[in-house]
């Protein structure tokens, strides 16, 4: 399983998408850190260990504002909003993906994406 050296961040003020959309990329072998709160967010994101915002359009704090604030912070971050849906409320910036939540294969695909950049090249055994 590929190993990376930044991990995801998957921010959703409801418990059962985060849990849901959690295990899915677990499952996948990132290192997924949850949460419904901005604040926590934007600390794990000020802490330079996240390679991929992944968060709800629709929240408290909105998900555009969030990924505004985060690329203040680290411009290399990827981002992928996740919305009920079926296309943004908002324009997204440039290089954001959007994926409907029903569409479990298309947020893994779009994880694997922005995460590559963060993946360990394993040595070859040649």
């Amino acid at each position: 399983m590929p190993r990376y050296s930044k991990s995801v961040l998957l921010v959703d003020d409801n418990p059962a998408d985060r849990a849901l959309f959690g295990r899915d990329l677990s499952r996948l072998g990132f290192h997924v850190i949850l949460t419904g709160s901005a604040d926590e967010a934007m600390a794990a994101i000020v802490g330079g260990n996240i390679g991929c915002l992944v968060t709800d359009q629709v929240m408290s704090v909105p998900g555009q504002e969030l990924a505004s604030l985060a690329s203040g912070v680290r411009a290399d971050l990827g981002v992928v909003f996740l919305s009920g849906a079926f296309e943004p409320r908002e324009p997204i910036p440039a290089g954001a993906v959007f994926i409907q939540k029903d569409d479990r294969a298309g947020l893994k695909n779009a994880v694997i994406e922005c995460m590559k950049s963060w993946r360990f090249h394993e040595p070859s055994h040649d």
